[in-house]
């Protein structure tokens, strides 16, 4: 059997996870030191730890610069430990130079989120779900443009007649993730001016490490008055009909500007740091676009926002996607079959949704 002290160490391609007995790690975080590890190694091995279980193994795709916090899928209720079992999800910590440890599933299969990119680590801003599966920043498969709106740079697609815009608002990685330009080429098909604005200035989160001073200078309040100007110069330009969709972090600033009736049309996906109080605030249009799989905004609270909006008779679209974990419209992996079915459903839906509610 095969063990890594560094996953860049790792081969890419499959791994499996192994039932340990807990082992020291004095290089871990304090929660984690008495942690089961993680090992590489071809299904059924023996090794010193026992042997790897028929129906545990997994894909990873990543680096390992900072320390990292990976979300697990998990098929089975079966935690290990009774860990995290308010929801199926298990946690991994890794850091550079030691192994792989995670509170484990006993004997069950799970797989990571999306495939993994860069590196992050553990934080109180949104929880590690919403920095998993940073983007790979990349360009050329965008069919829009980049240009300056109200002093931010913004990435624009679709026709700048049009009288409907929507305004797409990043989660912390930025305007630059291709999959989130993508899905704004394929809502400017549908008739409409996108426009993805860069409101963090240049400064995307770079290390989940480092969220708490980040998330200071980036509150989505904030960037929820740094909209407005945008929104105002798209009124300029001759636009009636404006609505805004906002991902994870970003939908935080939708639901403010929806709050205040600034949009007409409003859509969250995969929401972070969203209230009950702020859904009871939204009089106009709004699609929740939600994950079975996510603890910022599990199915439960999709349920009580869905009841808030049916109790103030606002015009609605509220989905919870079987098997989607958080992040999973805009930071999947494009050879998981399921994944990619999963995010171009919801695609499909946020088309649907604005082109029913302007």
């Amino acid at each position: 059997m095969l063990m890594y002290n560094n996953v860049n160490e790792a081969p890419i391609g499959q791994f499996y996870v192994y039932d340990f007995e807990a082992h020291e790690n004095p290089q871990g975080p304090k929660c984690c030191q008495n942690s089961p590890l993680i090992a590489f190694g071809k299904e059924g091995e023996e090794s010193g730890y026992g042997r790897a279980p028929k129906l545990s193994q997994s894909y990873f795709v990543g680096s390992c610069n900072d320390w990292l916090v990976y979300g697990l899928i998990v098929i089975s209720d079966d935690l290990y430990g009774g860990y995290m079992l308010d929801a199926l999800t298990a946690m991994g910590y890794v850091m550079c130079g030691s192994f792989w440890i995670c509170k484990l599933l006993k004997g069950h299969k799970v797989h990571w989120a999306e495939s993994l990119t860069t590196s992050r680590s553990s934080s109180s801003m949104s929880g590690p779900e919403c920095c998993e599966n940073p983007p790979v920043i990349s360009s050329g498969a965008e069919a829009g443009e980049l240009l300056q709106i109200a002093s931010l740079n913004a990435y624009v697609s679709g026709n700048p007649g049009s009288k409907s815009a929507v305004i797409f608002v990043s989660d912390v990685f930025g305007y630059e993730a291709p999959k989130l330009r993508q899905l704004a080429d394929k809502v400017a098909s549908a008739g409409y001016y996108a426009v993805v604005p860069d409101f963090f200035h240049g400064d995307p989160l770079a290390s989940f490490s480092d969220s708490e001073n980040w998330l200071k200078k980036h509150s989505p309040v904030q960037a929820a008055e740094f909209a407005k100007p945008v929104i105002q110069a798209l009124k300029e330009k001759g636009i009636t009909k404006i609505g805004a969709a906002g991902f994870c972090w970003g939908a935080k600033v939708v639901v403010e500007l929806a709050k205040n009736a600034e949009i007409q049309v409003a859509a969250l996906l995969h929401p972070s740091r969203v209230t009950l109080d702020d859904i009871k605030g939204v009089k106009i249009p709004i699609g929740i676009f939600g994950a079975e799989i996510d603890q910022r905004s599990p199915p439960e609270l999709i349920k009580e926002f869905e009841a808030a909006l049916v109790a103030n008779e606002v015009n609605h679209f509220v989905k919870i996607y079987p098997g989607a974990a958080h992040g999973w419209t805009c930071r999947y992996n494009d050879e998981d079959e399921a994944a990619v079915k999963r995010a171009r459903e919801a695609h499909q839906d946020l088309v649907d949704w604005f082109q029913k509610s302007f």
